[in-house]
């Protein structure tokens, strides 16, 4: 590489260095909405804060939140050097006093929770059905038929014919008589 490719990528790297410091000192500031009421922070830590609505107590302004308290705010504060700087907040939300706000977090650990407890009791469910079946016997039962030889073959008492003496005269027993299919 080149002292001119050389030079050129600290130049880069000097002004990438330079936003993260200018990203990391920026002031921010907050709104929270918690029931019916707002809390606005400013970022300055000042003590001579002064805010464009609302009565406030130092760098924060906390008020119920209704149709004509939303819209602009602003906080304002003189820096080291006496200029003074502003810092503007747009409010509008929806409030209810009965609401639970519910973060991202709370959220998929909810998730996690309800898939960690399904799969244990399905593993519990298929532990259990295992273990009874496991319990009868474990090989197929042999076939009561013979191996078929050339003469002929002894009819099954399982097969046998139905006997029309014994045969119930029911009115569903009789073949043909209210099928269905």
């Amino acid at each position: 590489m080149s002292l001119h490719g050389l030079a050129r990528m600290n130049k880069v790297l000097l002004v990438f260095v330079f936003a993260l410091v200018v990203v990391e000192c920026a002031e921010v500031g907050d709104v929270s909405f918690k029931g019916m009421q707002f809390t606005i922070t400013c970022p300055y830590d000042s003590s001579d804060i002064a805010w464009s609505r609302g009565p406030a107590d130092g760098r924060t302004l906390t008020t119920e939140y209704n149709e004509t308290n939303k819209g602009e705010y602003k906080c304002s504060s003189a820096n080291t050097e006496g200029i003074t700087e502003h810092y503007y907040f747009y409010v509008q939300g929806k409030v209810c006093e009965n609401c639970y706000e519910l973060d991202g977090s709370v959220l998929i650990g909810l998730i996690g929770m309800d898939l960690l407890v399904t799969g244990g009791i399905l593993i519990l469910i298929y532990n259990c059905t295992r273990r009874k079946s496991a319990s009868g016997p474990s090989t197929a039962p042999a076939s009561r038929r013979p191996v078929r030889s050339s003469a002929p073959s002894v009819p099954d008492r399982d097969y046998e014919q139905l006997s029309h003496a014994t045969r119930d005269r029911d009115t569903y027993a009789v073949p043909g008589v209210n099928r269905t299919g």
